[in-house]
């Protein structure tokens, strides 16, 4: 390769890695622990797609910073008082184990189904386990642990 290739190429990656680490960070600072939780859904639904396995659990673990848990917590995944239409599961965050949820986004229902109501709490630095499911095209939230 000669040296203007080269060059291409490394500036090439630098953006690719930088446009990525900006999508990350950008999704950190303005988000809160609910929508957190749905950008890793998103992520590990495209995982599990690009794979070609039927199953994946992965960890998360919530930050305290910013807008997050720094304590206990809980994760539900429920269809509340008034869904929007049937099965219309949100992602609440509670930022402990007995209040009700604090943070709420449904952003992780562009990517996944929820067939039924989820919910799990733990204590500080535990983290959930979440799993997902693929049937053809349609993947799934089964479980959260």
């Amino acid at each position: 390769m000669n040296r203007r290739t080269v060059v291409l190429i490394t500036v090439a990656l630098a953006i690719s890695g930088g446009v990525v680490f900006g999508q990350t960070a950008f999704e950190t600072v303005f988000s809160d622990a609910a929508t957190r939780v749905a950008y890793q859904i998103r992520d590990e639904a495209a995982a599990l797609r690009r794979s070609g396995q039927t199953t994946v659990t992965f960890a998360h673990h919530p930050a305290a910073w910013p807008n997050g848990v720094g304590g206990d917590y809980r994760i539900e995944l429920d269809e509340g008082h008034k869904p929007p239409r049937p099965g219309h599961r949100s992602i609440g965050v509670a930022r402990n184990l007995t209040e009700p949820t604090f943070y709420a986004t449904s952003y992780h229902l562009n990517f996944v189904e929820v067939p039924q109501d989820l919910a799990v709490s733990h204590r500080k630095g535990e983290p959930t386990m979440v799993t997902l499911v693929r049937d053809r095209e349609t993947i799934r939230l089964t479980a959260l642990k």
